[in-house]
């Protein structure tokens, strides 16, 4: 065998210099300078898999891909940069397997691939049932915590902009995941509900102010039931943000000066029940449900002052 017959037997990833990215320093250079939407897919599809040096660069890159991410279900329209993008098409690109036709299309699929590594590596829970949620820790940083508010808030018909449909495989996955931070915000406390694992006080301070924020993700998701549960105490600030929520978008209302309906936000409470307004039904069961409270309460301490008065008399009598 001659030595060029030889040669060409060598494996041509023998001749390859290959490396790898090691850090999230490395992994944000390349993203920085990379144009490709190829090279940028990929880079995303393992920026979950670098090595992060602390939890400052932890919480770096959930807010990241949480910006990516945003507008990843219809942000089509919003993600042309340009009069001169909008006029200029692909003609048989493809990208990641899928069919490409503008700039705007590269934008969103980018979005989408930042929305499937969050459901994947941060959203997804991967503990038993009574263990503290994996992503605890990261979910409840107070900029993280932000952030979330942020990426799942609200769309002027009051449903959450980041999970227009919510059926879907990572829909679920994301749905699940806000809808489980809002709960913990209320359980954390709750030492029976997560018998595995500790939760310490400063975690649980961060969620208890939150609470009035954890009610408009559970209004975009259709579940306020969920604060009639047993153990969920709901403060001024919570009853206060769900009026604005009552009173915060179009409802379809009896006109005032003709026969027929107007799409127009309520004046006051009774109007949004009017107008069939979940957040409204909500806030009026919820203050029956504190003032029939606080009255049994009241009545529980007097009778409880009576039985200690009758003991003190009948210790007086003797």
């Amino acid at each position: 065998m001659t030595q060029k017959s030889r040669g060409a037997e060598i494996h041509p990833l023998m001749e390859k210099e290959i490396s790898f990215i090691l850090r999230w320093k490395e992994w944000k250079e390349l993203w920085k300078a990379t144009k490709q939407a190829d090279l940028l897919h990929s880079l995303l599809h393992c920026g979950f898999s670098v090595r992060v040096d602390g939890p400052e660069e932890i919480i770096e890159r959930v807010l990241l891909y949480l910006e990516i991410a945003d507008k990843h279900r219809d942000g089509s329209w919003e993600f042309e940069k340009n009069k001169r993008e909008e006029h200029e098409r692909f003609y048989e690109v493809y990208v990641a397997g899928k069919q490409i036709n503008s700039f705007a299309d590269l934008r969103l699929l980018l979005a989408q691939k930042a929305f499937r590594s969050l459901c994947q590596d941060f959203f997804k829970n991967t503990r038993e049932e009574h263990d503290i949620p994996s992503w605890v820790p990261i979910a409840t940083h107070p900029q993280v915590l932000e952030k979330l508010f942020w990426f799942f808030r609200l769309n002027e018909n009051g449903n959450i902009l980041n999970l227009r449909n919510p059926n879907d495989h990572l829909g679920v996955v994301a749905a699940e995941f806000i809808r489980n931070l809002c709960e913990f915000a209320w359980t954390c406390e709750n030492s029976n509900r997560w018998s595995r694992g500790e939760i310490d006080e400063e975690t649980k301070e961060i969620l208890r102010k939150a609470r009035p924020n954890m009610i408009t993700p559970l209004f975009g998701l259709g579940e306020l039931n969920n604060l009639f549960k047993s153990g969920y105490e709901l403060d001024e600030e919570c009853m206060k943000r769900l009026e604005e929520l009552a009173l915060g978008f179009d409802l379809w209302l009896p006109k005032t000066t003709s026969w027929g309906q107007e799409h127009r936000k309520p004046k006051n409470i009774e109007e949004a029940c009017l107008g069939n307004s979940r957040a409204a039904r909500a806030l009026l069961v919820l203050q029956t449900i504190q003032t029939a409270k606080k009255h049994l309460d009241n009545i529980r301490k007097l009778e409880m002052q009576r039985i200690e008065a009758e003991e003190e008399l009948q210790k007086i009598q003797k």
